[in-house]
């Protein structure tokens, strides 16, 4: 299998999987339990809300992570 190929199956299979899970956590949302959406569980482990100390390292390195995502697919940068 080349590699277009085995990258096109990995990011259906994670694309399908997001769908499915998000689909369900807010089709089984309870008005007065914390979302279990993505968005929201990654808020959570981040200490966005509620509060926690561990945002101020967390954020930032989230921020990084992303900065760096949006460099190497987009203008080319940092690649093998």
């Amino acid at each position: 299998m080349n590699g277009n190929r085995t990258w096109s199956l990995w990011l259906a299979g994670t694309l399908v999987s997001f769908a499915w899970w998000e689909r369900k956590a807010l089709l089984s949302r309870i008005p007065e339990k914390p979302s279990e959406t993505l968005t929201a569980t990654v808020r959570r482990w981040m200490g966005v809300k509620p509060r926690a100390p561990r945002r101020f390292v967390l954020v930032p390195v989230f921020t990084a992570f992303c900065a760096y995502l949006f460099l190497h697919f987009v203008a080319g940068r940092f690649n093998a």
